[in-house]
């Protein structure tokens, strides 16, 4: 068995040197944690105390220059918590009342007796680690505000019912814009900075992790008459030892820059959308009228240019092609996750009515223990199709094809050109003695299978989009 390394430094202060160290004995020999110094004098003792770190200090009251009371009024000076125990031989009701005036953490009256050396022993381990406890936490408590203090998000603890608001930090006022002092006395009052229409989400979601249940949640905050922002907000419920809810914690954070992200993203693809159908809209009838032109010209002339040009409107096609082909939607997160935001979610806006509002839809109904994003809906105008240098028209555009784009080279495809008259298969029969068109054709890069996934497949139309744009120049 290993020996117990002493941890608890005590001083034992007595102006008798024979008593003093049968108590510094019997106190060592009851636990091995303790390291016993002793001193015969008040003077000693302070210079013992002041030079090494002392945990206890266990002292007589009745000695010849200065007493124990003058000795403890000397360290409640220095150190107001250090555990001090008077052990006095003549107890009295006047030694006890002086000394408790005085600041002494706990009165032993000296017996005669083997069980008076287990009792102090008892007593001055108690007083060591509770003081130690206490720094701890205070220790730890500083830790905690520190970073508190220090962060953006707003940190919070309130009663399993909200009745009650045991922590919130400085950021609450910077987030919701309402004061701390009032939450204290009103710990419900933060749902009046939520959005009205956000409210009713808010509150059963809060009865959900008083239930014991995590949860998590995007809503709208009314930061000021005129500002609006969204926040996330994350609590889990606080268990006690029988596993009972008795306290809620989380975090809230504001999301509206990562909101204006979603948004601007999703009108990009949209408008990049927009301008996918409208080039290859434009460009369908002239790619009609050259590819008939050039069939009828090559029937009548031999000319390996009439097979280029018959290739390069082929591989236009293609292009056109892979800008129509639809685009598979993002797969969304797990209700876990963070909610893929619906289209149209809204911004962080000012309520005047400068700006347009925004109108959330009826929220949607998700699994016990998770917040979904209640979608809105925005009133969007459709924008005009870019018209630096491409031709606009005025025949209405049609929407893409169904066929996948992967088959480039099927007959079947000039049925999706919306002008001109229908093209026979890409590779004719040649005439006798002259160049088949196969011969002369080139690798063409873009052809082949487009990539799987939303991000893939806008790339590969919009690098589409560029080669036409270059071809045409």
């Amino acid at each position: 068995m290993e020996d117990t390394i002493p941890d608890v430094s005590v001083l034992c202060v007595d102006d008798d040197a024979e008593l003093v160290s049968l108590l510094a004995g019997g106190l060592e020999r009851e636990s091995d944690r303790l390291d016993v110094t002793t001193a015969t004098n008040v003077d000693a003792a302070l210079e013992t105390y002041r030079r090494t770190d002392v945990d206890c200090i266990v002292s007589d009251y009745h000695m010849p220059a200065r007493t124990g009371v003058e000795l403890l009024e000397v360290v409640r000076a220095d150190d107001p918590k250090l555990p001090f125990v008077m052990y006095t031989r003549t107890g009295s009701e006047a030694v006890a009342s002086e000394s408790i005036r005085a600041g002494v953490t706990d009165y032993v009256v000296r017996r005669a007796t083997d069980e008076q050396y287990g009792l102090l022993t008892e007593r001055i381990l108690t007083h060591v680690d509770e003081r130690r406890s206490e720094r701890r936490a205070s220790r730890t408590n500083r830790t905690l505000r520190a970073l508190s203090a220090a962060a953006d998000e707003v940190l919070f603890m309130f009663s399993a019912d909200w009745s009650e608001l045991q922590f919130i930090n400085d950021a609450y006022e910077t987030v919701f814009g309402g004061s701390v002092d009032r939450l204290r006395a009103a710990p419900r009052s933060f749902l009046t900075h939520v959005y009205s229409e956000d409210v009713d989400r808010v509150t059963d979601a809060m009865e959900r992790v008083s239930g014991g249940h995590p949860q998590q949640m995007e809503y709208r905050v009314d930061r000021s008459a005129d500002i609006r922002i969204w926040v996330e907000s994350r609590c889990k419920p606080v268990r006690n030892g029988s596993g009972d809810v008795e306290a809620v914690a989380g975090f809230t954070r504001e999301v509206t820059e990562r909101k204006h992200r979603e948004q601007e993203l999703e009108d990009r693809n949209e408008t990049l959308d927009r301008f996918a159908a409208t080039v290859a809209h434009d460009l369908r009838n002239p790619l009609a009228v050259a590819d008939a032109k050039l069939k009828l010209a090559r029937a009548e002339t031999d000319s390996e240019h009439i097979d280029d040009g018959i290739e390069a409107v082929d591989r236009m096609s293609r292009l056109i092609d892979e800008l129509l082909a639809p685009t598979p939607p993002a797969p969304s997160r797990t209700p876990h996750g963070s909610p893929a935001t619906p289209r149209g979610s809204g911004r962080c806006s000012r309520t005047s009515s400068a700006t347009p509002s925004i109108t959330p839809a009826a929220p949607s109904t998700s699994p016990s223990g998770c917040w979904t994003t209640a979608s809105t809906s925005r009133t969007t105008a459709p924008a005009s199709p870019p018209t630096s240098g491409i031709r606009s028209s005025s025949t209405p555009i049609r929407p893409p094809p169904t066929a996948p784009a992967s088959d480039c080279s099927s007959p079947n495809r000039s049925s999706t050109h919306t002008a001109g008259p229908s093209r026979p298969s890409p590779v004719p029969t040649a005439a006798p003695g002259s160049r088949s068109p196969a011969s002369t054709s080139r690798p063409d890069p873009s052809h082949g299978a487009v990539a799987s996934g939303p991000n893939r497949r806008r790339e590969k139309r919009y690098r589409s989009a560029v080669q036409m744009t270059r071809f045409w120049r």
